[in-house]
C-alpha cells in the first residue's frame, strides 16, 4: 500500500500544477509571518500618522485619516470638531503620535484598574489638537470606554479643539457602548490612500515594497488578483486537489503516532520529520521513510493544499451554472440550495446533498432531502417542495429522494447525468417560489 501510495505521491509532485504553485506557496513577505492583531494594526497605523516617521510622506497619512473622518462624521459630530478648512490650513509636521497613552480616570482614582490606555492620541500643543483614536479588529467596545476616554480629554483638555474617531475595520455595531462623540470609520481611507500613492509613481522602491506590505498583510488583505504572478492560485490549488483527490484524503487521514500524539502524513512538516520521525526510523518501513521524506520536502504546497478536495472544483461549478445557488463545503460531500429559500442563519428547509461514497471504487450520490428541523417559518417551504417531488412528510421531520447514484465523477458538463438531475430539480424548486408568489 505504502508503495502504491509513494507512486500517486510522485505523480503528484511532478503534477504542472503543483511545479507552478512551488514557486508561489511561499512567503514573499516577512508580514505574512505574523499575526497583526488590534495592538499591532495600531502601531502600524500610528507609524503611518506620525509625519516624521521613515515613510517620509510627512502628514499625508494625518491629512488624509482626518479628511475621512470628516466626510464621515454626523451633524452633531461636526459642531463640536475644529472647522475642517480651519484644520486643513495648519501643518501637521509638528504632531506628537502616542500608543497606548496611559491616563487615570477620576471616578477609579483609588481602584484596581484605575490605568486606562488610549490606543493612539494625536496632540499638538502649539496649535491645542488632540485627536483620540480607539482602534478595533474584530472585536467591540467595552466597559464603557469610548465615553471615558472622551470624558477624560474634555476634563484634562477642556480648552482644546478636540476629534474623537473609532476606528473599526468591520464596522462593526458598538451598541450601547458606541459614544456619539465618536466618528466611526472603517479602513477604507487607508485603502485609497496607499493605493492613490502606488497609481501616482513617485514612490521610490523601497517606499512601495514597504507600504505594498501594509496595505496587503495588515489592513486591508492580500489579493492575488492584483498581482499577475499569483492571480490562478487559487484556481491551481483547486484543480490540483481534485486531479489528485484520493491521494490527499489518504494523506490526510490520521496515520502515524509518536510519544501518544498523532499525525496526518499530510501534517510532516520539517518540525516534526526531524523531531520526531527521523529520531524514530527504526518504527517505519522504508517504503514511508520516503513518503515522509517527499512531504517534509513541499511541505509548504501541502500546507495550501490541505483540506482542499474534488469538491472545490464542484463548488465553482455550480455557482456558475446557477448563480443563485448557496453552498456549504465539507470534506465529503457539498450541500447546496437557492440562496432565496434559505435564513441568512440557522439550518435549510431543504438542499441538494452531492456525498463522496468511499467504497473499493469511489463513486458519488446526489440526493434531495427536505427538513422540518429548519425554523418553524420555514416548514411551508419545505413541505412545498416535498408536494412538488411527489413526497409527504406526514410524521416524519426529514425526507430525502436519491436523484442519481453510483456516479465516478462529478461531471457537470452539458448532457452529464449529474448535470441534467441537477438542473432538472432546479427548475421545480423555481417554481416553488412561482407558487408561493400566486
Amino acid at each position: 500500500m505504502t508503495k502504491k501510495l509513494l507512486n500517486a505521491l510522485t505523480n503528484l509532485i511532478i503534477d504542472k500544477d503543483f511545479q507552478a504553485l512551488s514557486t508561489r506557496c511561499r512567503a514573499t513577505s516577512l508580514f505574512e509571518m505574523i499575526k497583526f492583531d488590534e495592538n499591532r494594526k495600531s502601531d502600524a497605523l500610528a507609524w503611518l500618522l506620525n509625519p516624521n516617521e521613515g515613510h517620509q510622506l510627512g502628514e499625508y497619512f494625518a491629512k488624509a485619516l482626518l479628511n475621512y473622518a470628516y466626510s464621515c462624521a454626523t451633524d452633531y459630530q461636526l459642531e463640536h470638531m475644529p472647522q475642517l478648512h480651519n484644520l486643513l490650513s495648519i501643518s501637521l509636521s509638528n504632531i506628537s503620535v502616542m500608543r497606548e497613552l496611559a491616563i487615570k480616570l477620576s471616578h477609579s482614582d483609588k481602584g484596581k484598574n484605575a490605568n486606562k490606555y488610549i490606543d493612539i492620541v494625536i496632540a499638538d500643543a502649539a496649535q491645542k489638537l488632540i485627536v483620540v483614536i480607539e482602534r478595533k479588529d474584530g472585536s467591540t467596545a467595552k466597559n464603557n470606554q469610548l465615553a471615558n476616554y472622551a470624558s477624560w480629554v474634555n476634563d484634562h483638555y477642556s480648552d482644546w479643539k478636540k476629534i474623537f474617531i473609532l476606528s473599526d475595520s468591520e464596522n462593526r455595531n458598538h451598541s450601547d457602548e458606541y459614544d456619539e462623540r465618536y466618528v466611526q470609520i472603517d479602513d477604507s481611507w487607508l485603502s485609497d490612500a496607499l493605493l492613490d500613492l502606488f497609481e501616482r509613481g513617485f514612490l521610490t522602491p523601497q517606499q512601495e515594497y514597504q507600504l505594498r506590505d501594509i496595505h496587503d498583510f495588515v489592513f486591508i488583505g492580500w489579493d492575488e488578483s492584483r498581482d499577475r504572478y499569483y492571480k490562478n492560485l487559487d484556481s491551481i490549488i483547486k484543480r490540483l486537489a481534485n486531479s489528485h483527490s484520493e491521494l490527499l484524503r489518504e494523506l490526510e487521514n490520521p496515520a502515524i503516532t509518536i510519544e501518544n500524539k498523532r499525525y496526518s502524513w499530510i501534517e510532516i512538516s520539517p518540525t516534526v520529520y526531524f523531531s520526531q520521525i527521523l529520531p524514530n526510523a527504526a518504527a517505519f518501513s522504508k517504503s514511508e521513510l520516503n513518503v515522509f521524506e517527499l512531504i517534509q520536502l513541499h511541505y509548504g504546497i501541502f500546507e495550501y493544499v490541505h483540506g482542499y478536495n474534488e469538491f472545490d472544483v464542484f463548488d465553482d461549478k455550480l455557482k456558475r451554472l446557477n448563480s443563485h445557488i448557496r453552498t456549504e463545503l465539507h470534506s465529503d460531500y457539498v450541500d447546496f440550495s437557492l440562496e432565496h429559500h434559505l435564513p441568512e442563519e440557522g439550518r435549510w428547509p431543504y438542499g441538494i446533498e452531492v456525498r463522496r461514497n468511499d467504497d473499493e471504487i469511489i463513486s458519488y450520490t446526489a440526493t434531495l432531502w427536505m427538513s422540518k428541523y429548519a425554523d418553524e417559518e420555514y416548514h411551508v417551504l419545505a413541505e412545498s417542495v416535498a408536494t412538488r417531488f411527489d413526497l409527504e412528510f406526514k410524521r416524519r421531520k426529514r425526507l430525502s429522494k436519491v436523484l442519481c447514484s453510483q456516479l465516478t465523477e462529478l461531471d457537470l458538463s452539458p448532457g452529464s447525468v449529474l448535470y441534467t438531475h441537477i438542473l432538472q430539480v432546479l427548475k421545480k424548486l423555481e417554481e416553488v417560489t412561482l407558487d408561493a408568489n400566486k
